[in-house]
């Protein structure tokens, strides 16, 4: 990115991580403590992160399954196609990263499917959006790209649509991605 390569952007972010927030001179790389932050600081945003601990739980737990099990599943699916191009097409290695990364991929939404089978809820973690759903919604249009089939998966499919339809602001941030 060339934004980093800016002389005032690598002073407040050296390691030229992506994405990055600075607030407050402090510069944050993980994207579930920015989001966590920006919850916390900004009113208006509160409530996709509320201040009530009993609230946080359900959507403290959807962010655990995104770093414990979705988000690695994602970052594999990703690094076998990336082995894929810069390969110039399947290499026996790259074949092996793709299995495994599908299989990563089909138990994350399963797991997925599971948490709104038992939740009953119109989003991951209640009535209302939250930062869970934006992250976890952000992924799922990473398996889109990489032509990842939902028919299996009902009630995720019908929240992804949700999330497009119902929520203020994904859809347009998502939308180059189906360009």
């Amino acid at each position: 990115f060339k934004e980093v390569e800016n002389f005032e952007i690598k002073m407040k972010n050296p390691g030229g991580m992506m994405p990055f927030l600075t607030w407050n001179d402090t510069c944050e790389t993980d994207v579930i403590v920015t989001m966590k932050r920006l919850c916390t600081d900004l009113p208006f945003m509160v409530k996709f992160y509320p201040a009530k601990q009993d609230k946080r739980l359900p959507i403290d737990a959807a962010l655990d399954f995104y770093e414990s099990n979705f988000g690695i599943a994602i970052k594999k699916r990703h690094l076998a196609y990336l082995v894929t191009q810069q390969n110039g097409g399947m290499t026996t290695e790259a074949r092996k990263m793709g299995k495994e990364a599908d299989v990563a991929v089909d138990d994350a939404m399963q797991a997925l499917e599971e948490m709104f089978s038992v939740n009953g809820k119109k989003w991951l973690c209640g009535d209302f959006p939250s930062i869970a759903d934006y992250l976890i919604g952000a992924q799922c249009t990473d398996l889109m790209l990489h032509g990842n089939t939902w028919g299996e998966y009902p009630k995720t499919c019908a929240w992804r649509h949700k999330m497009f339809i119902e929520t203020p602001g994904f859809r347009e941030v998502h939308a180059d991605w189906f360009r």
